[in-house]
């Protein structure tokens, strides 16, 4: 009963302040949207207003397809405009939004407006002029000029709308609808507006003034537009007749081309002609040895059938004497019994002989023929072999030729075709009866190498084969790039009677080597530009000659770009001169140069105000090598670095510093040498590394002193291969001494580049000399 009447009693309380509670709950909710509103929702506020505004402008020229132009404000903009893009207006007008990257863009599209974010608001006079010479309705974003405003977004009440000059779109022919303002609650600034306050009793007077302005404007504007239509079809016309009279040229030189390939055409079937009555001459040669050979081969089967029947009729005979002999023995015996009956014995004595002659009579004829028969069968059995032999390589060469890919062709020494294989029918889409045809019957005729006669001369003339290559167009109008070898086939006297002529398709190689040939393009001149990089960072030789008047730089670069370079600068009132020389040479050289360079200028910046000793300096540039390459001297770590010669020139007091890495500082004094070593270690990582020593040195008026990279002594050249070395150098110094310091520069570079000869050269080369 009690929690009952606790219910009621809460129910009672809820009922009085009801209306209290749910006003409280909706300033909550409605105080907690206004709070949740972010840029994005403005943004699409924004997206709706720039999506309106072409429904609701009306030019003076008419325009159904709308163009707006984006310059600045958020993606979020760009991406939705992009996506109402699909949508159509009423009575068919479109709308397409453009994204411009900068100002300087706005001359080079056609837009009808142009929305610009408020980060341009501080570049909106140059834009308002761009606007104003294309006759763009400009829609700003934020910006408190309202003279020139002529759409502008501007925040009210926590929400997006828009103030418009009704004045400023009207001198540019652009009507904004009534509805629209009404509709989207904008707010109008127009004379009106601007000066009501003041000036209210010229209201009428000003409205008459405007309107004039107007329409005059109007008429302008419409000036314009035609002038500017006429001058564009003036120039439509210029082109076209331009055209015009390029294509009936082409026309005529077309006409001109098909006259002579008519007449190659005509040519070519008389010569064909010709070769028709060769080729049907040259069958019945062949069908003529063809009938010579059966006929010789009858000849020796009727021989030896003749010299079996001989062979046969001479063994019965031999038969016969052997019976004859038997019977002589027989009779003999008899004869020896029978003294009486010599006169038998003599007359058989007498048969014997004349039996005797015969046989051998028979056996001389039967050599003599048996030696004729062996002498033909030899000769037609050679005549076979050679036959047999004649085939297999035809039958090898003719399954090589119509198996290979490449293109064969037989032509006889004056370049006539005699045989084609499928390959060639693959590649060119001719057979032998339609080149024959339509080309013509040489290779002459063919050929598109302008030196193919000398070609064939030579290869006849030398015997061996010979390689060119050449663009050709295939029966199809395909262009290929073909290598060809024509190669002469000798005959029994060693003289050329064929020539086989084997071509290969080259063309992806061919586009292979253009597409290498268009990114070396490419990249030497990226490298070219380093070049100029490069050059521009190296210290002016200025700073040098204002210091050091008396003074050369020999430099050399191996490639296009050096891994040597050279760097000065003036401090304290005495220079600061040095000649490095980098890790590598050509582009990872030259990026270990400019490090250098850089590192060299920051430290001299760092120490302003400090005094620095030489040694110092390659101290503080070792530390920044080390530390910019990661160097620790672990097993496997880059060991790049640079070797250096570098001088300090004190010329008020007539003294010198140097500190040296590998290189070292070479002095000529009265024809003598003095040479300060550099340390044995690198501006980098060292394993034996060690403090660089500071050399201070008196010097003397007169004293010639010379700083180089190890390129110049390191070169190959003379008789026989060798290097230059380093002594010969040093020699040299001496020896050019006398002279001026421009003069010994032209003498080592001429000396350098005899030396070299048709050497290449192996590095930079770098030689800075100077005089007090």
């Amino acid at each position: 009963m009690l929690l009952k009447n606790i219910i009621q009693n809460m129910f009672k309380i809820l009922q009085k302040y009801n209306l209290l509670i749910l006003l409280s709950v909706f300033l909550i909710a409605n105080s907690s949207i206004y709070a949740q509103k972010t840029e994005k929702d403005y943004d699409k506020e924004k997206v709706d207003l720039l999506y309106s505004f072409p429904k609701y402008l009306k030019w003076n020229s008419g325009v159904e397809n709308f163009t707006i132009g984006i310059l600045g404000g958020s993606k979020y903009i760009m991406k939705t405009l992009k996506k109402y893009e699909k949508k159509k207006y009423p009575y068919g007008k479109s709308f397409k939004p453009v994204y411009l990257l900068s100002i300087d863009v706005i001359d080079e599209f056609d837009m009808d407006l142009l929305y610009v974010g408020e980060e341009y608001n501080d570049d909106l006079q140059e834009i308002l002029d761009k606007a104003a010479i294309k006759n763009i309705v400009l829609i700003t974003d934020g910006w408190d000029e309202k003279k020139s405003v002529m759409l502008n977004l501007i925040k009210k009440n926590n929400e997006i709308t828009f103030e418009v000059n009704i004045r400023n779109m009207s001198d540019d022919g652009v009507l904004l609808n009534d509805k629209a303002i009404l509709h989207s609650s904008a707010i109008v600034i127009d004379d009106h507006y601007l000066y009501k306050q003041s000036e209210k009793s010229l209201k009428e007077e000003r409205e008459k003034v405007r309107a004039q302005r107007e329409e005059l404007k109007m008429q302008e504007l419409k000036l314009k537009y035609q002038t500017k239509k006429i001058v564009l079809q003036k120039d439509k016309i210029s082109r076209h007749q331009k055209e015009i009279e390029s294509q009936l040229h082409k026309i005529n030189v077309q006409k001109q081309e098909l006259k002579v390939i008519l007449a190659k055409a005509e040519k070519s079937k008389k010569e064909l002609a010709a070769k028709i009555l060769v080729l049907k001459e040259k069958e019945l040669a062949i069908e003529l040895q063809n009938q010579k050979l059966t006929e010789q081969k009858i000849v020796y089967e009727e021989q030896t059938k003749v010299l079996d029947k001989q062979n046969s009729e001479i063994e019965e005979r031999q038969s016969k004497i052997r019976k004859q002999k038997l019977e002589i023995a027989a009779q003999t015996g008899i004869i020896r019994t029978q003294q009486n009956a010599l006169t038998i014995f003599g007359f058989l004595f007498t048969v014997i002989l004349i039996l005797v002659f015969f046989i051998f009579r028979s056996y001389r004829i039967k050599k003599k023929q048996n030696k004729l028969l062996a002498a033909q069968k030899e000769e037609i059995e050679k005549q076979t072999v050679q036959l047999e032999a004649v085939n297999k390589t035809l039958a090898k060469l003719s399954i090589v030729a119509s198996e290979t890919s490449n293109a064969v062709a037989i032509l006889n020494v004056s370049g006539k075709f005699e045989w084609l294989n499928a390959g060639f029918t693959r590649m060119y889409g001719y057979t032998l009866q339609l080149l024959q045809n339509e080309l013509g019957e040489s290779i002459q005729q063919l050929s598109s190498n302008p030196d193919i006669s000398e070609i064939i001369a030579e290869c006849i003339r030398t015997k061996e084969s010979i390689s060119y290559e050449s663009l050709i167009k295939t029966r199809k109008g395909i262009e290929k790039w073909l290598q060809t070898t024509i190669s002469p086939t000798l005959n029994t006297e060693g003289h050329a009677d064929k020539l086989v002529i084997i071509e290969t398709d080259i063309t992806e190689a061919k586009k292979a080597e253009k597409e290498i040939a268009k990114q070396n393009k490419h990249i030497k001149g990226s490298i070219m530009y380093a070049k100029r990089i490069q050059e521009a960072v190296l210290t002016p030789t200025e700073i040098i000659a204002s210091y050091l008047p008396e003074h050369f730089v020999l430099f050399k670069p191996r490639d296009i770009v050096s891994g040597d370079f050279y760097w000065a600068a003036e401090k304290s009132n005495k220079l600061i001169v040095t000649a490095a020389d980098c890790t590598g040479h050509g582009v990872p050289g030259a990026f270990m140069s400019m490090l250098g360079i850089a590192f060299l200028n920051q430290i001299i910046a760092e120490h302003r105000n400090k005094e620095l000793k030489a040694n110092d300096i390659l101290e503080e540039l070792r530390i920044k090598v080390k530390t910019s390459l990661r160097q620790t001297g672990k097993e496997g770590e880059a060991k790049d670095g640079m070797d250096m010669a570098l001088c300090i020139v004190d010329k008020e007091n007539m003294t010198m510093e140097f500190a040296g890495a590998q290189n070292p500082l070479i002095i000529v004094r009265d024809n003598e040498i003095i040479e300060y070593k550099g340390d044995i270690m690198p501006i980098g990582i060292s394993y034996d590394e060690k403090l660089f020593r500071n050399n201070f040195i008196e010097i003397k008026k007169g004293d010639t002193f010379y700083i180089y990279s190890d390129g110049y002594a390191d070169q190959f050249g003379g008789m026989p291969r060798k290097k230059f070395y380093s002594k010969r150098l040093k020699q040299y110094f001496v020896k050019i001494n006398d002279k001026s310091l421009n003069e010994q520069n032209e003498i080592l570079d001429k000396t350098f580049e005899a030396w070299k000869g048709d050497f290449r050269q192996i590095d930079d080369v770098l030689v800075i000399g100077f005089k007090i």
